[in-house]
């Protein structure tokens, strides 16, 4: 993988797409209603749309999409959940020092 590339990657994990990663795995990982995030998520509204898409784009996240109420839900992907533990436990490790 080029550097360029790594390094965004690397970047998206600590932003505001792992607040997204970790709002989804709290609301139980499968899924979870973009509206309820959109409401609930710590991530702004507009990031909420840009980042979901990238971690789909990544495989981190499944999207299905109804055609009628036009509603969106999101599960994670294995890895995603996998990430997303992890990322949990950083947290939660961060929170204890």
């Amino acid at each position: 993988m080029p550097r360029l590339r790594r390094s965004l990657d690397r970047r998206l994990l600590f932003t505001e797409a792992a607040e997204l990663l970790l709002d989804i795995y709290d609301a139980g990982g499968k899924n979870v209603p973009l509206s309820e995030l959109v409401v609930k998520s710590k991530v702004g509204r507009q990031s909420v749309y840009k980042y979901y898409r990238i971690l789909a784009e990544k495989g981190l996240l499944e999207v299905v999409q109804e055609t009628f109420p036009g509603r969106i839900y999101l599960t994670l992907t294995p890895r995603g959940k996998e990430i997303a533990e992890h990322l949990k436990k950083i947290e939660e490790l961060y929170e204890t020092t």
